[in-house]
């Protein structure tokens, strides 16, 4: 229920009153106070000065000196230095010239991370040949782990399509020799697949190999007698080249894809096995025990790799 305006202020001008009236009704303001009163009130002062006057006061305090010491932080506690750029200008190289095959060797030798910085900061500034270089020098040059490897070998398998062959000049193309046996039946068989492994070695090399397909087709198999297993070994063009060690398959599944996966890894192994005999390369990994052995020829054995490893097959005196 809300009160008049008329009946508030009245009652608000009341009371006001009511409260001065009764606290000043005994007081006179307009006669001096008696000198007898004066007289009482400086007595009750001057009683209370004195009662303040017996409080203790505080005694002053003596400073205590203490010698500083250094603070010393836990070692979780301490404070991070900022660490210096692991990448400087110069490592970028100079990106208005075409690299060499052999491109950041020298930053390779800080190690794979390092080299991973440098791939992925290549990469971003748009500069896809170098970044492919430098990602291959992780798997090629520097000690990377499982984990840099697998990261690395994507990248590669997504920069090599978008880049044009390496060596287009068949002047300076390294001439390899794929060499199979294996009985008459079995060559029938196998013969345009490895015609398309050699196709498709020229093309993961980047024009760097040509290689070429050689099959010796045996006699026809004998029922009574064990099939004659499917054998691949790499030489060189030139008569005294020397050759690779030779993988022997002793027998071939039903289905085509698996008889071309299985001889992409032994191809692998024939390749890693040379591979390992080069003091300049890293050793490539283990072949995949699943069917991504053209993925692994794509991937994980670089430009360089390719390069290094068909030198060693003297090539026919022009």
């Amino acid at each position: 229920m809300r009160v008049p305006i008329f009946v508030t202020l009245p009652l608000v001008c009341l009371t006001i009153g009511l409260i001065w009236w009764q606290g000043t009704k005994q007081k006179n303001f307009t006669q001096a106070p008696a000198d007898a009163a004066l007289v009482t009130v400086r007595e009750k002062t001057l009683l209370e000065l004195k009662a303040t006057d017996s409080i203790a006061q505080e005694e002053n305090t003596t400073a205590i000196k203490v010698k500083p010491t250094k603070l010393v932080l836990p070692e979780s506690e301490e404070p991070q230095k900022p660490k210096p750029p692991t990448l400087q200008p110069q490592d970028f190289g100079e990106l208005t010239i075409s690299p060499a095959l052999d491109c950041y060797l020298p930053v390779a030798e800080r190690g794979a991370d390092v080299m991973v910085d440098l791939a992925t900061q290549l990469e971003l500034k748009g500069e896809a040949q170098r970044a492919l270089l430098a990602w291959e020098r992780v798997l090629d040059a520097t000690p990377a782990t499982p984990e840099q490897q697998e990261t690395t070998r994507k990248a590669i398998a997504r920069l090599r399509p978008q880049l044009p062959l390496w060596n287009v000049d068949p002047l300076t193309t390294q001439r390899i020799v794929l060499h199979a046996s294996c009985d008459r039946d079995r060559a029938a068989v196998i013969e345009p697949i490895l015609q398309e492994i050699a196709a498709s070695l020229t093309e993961t090399s980047s024009g760097l190999i040509d290689c070429k397909l050689e099959l010796q087709a045996g006699s026809k198999p004998d029922a009574s007698k064990p099939r004659q297993p499917v054998a691949l070994w790499f030489q060189g063009t030139a008569a005294d080249s020397p050759a690779s060690k030779t993988l022997t398959i002793p027998t071939l599944p039903e289905q085509l894809p698996e008889q071309k996966n299985l001889l992409l890894i032994q191809i692998y192994k024939l390749i890693r096995d040379g591979v390992s005999s080069q003091s300049t390369l890293r050793p490539l990994v283990e072949p995949p025990s699943g069917s991504e052995a053209e993925l692994w020829l794509r991937s994980a054995v670089t430009r360089r790799t390719w390069s290094l490893w068909s030198q060693t097959f003297p090539q026919k005196a022009p």
